[in-house]
């Protein structure tokens, strides 16, 4: 996962800037949901692959 961050001036536009917070961690949220999807994926598949061979 990787983050890229914007440096702005201080003092420019706190409404954008606070759009822009909210707009990064809804893309966070999003990218741990996946990352959580795909381990659960993993554990369900480790799971069928050890009890088919037992």
């Amino acid at each position: 996962m990787f983050l890229l961050c914007r440096v702005r001036p201080v003092g420019s536009g706190g409404d954008t800037d606070s759009l822009d917070l909210d707009r990064m961690k809804q893309e966070i949220l999003e990218e741990v949901f996946r990352e959580l999807h795909k381990v659960k994926d993993e554990i369900i598949d480790g799971m069928f692959d050890f009890f088919l061979k037992h």
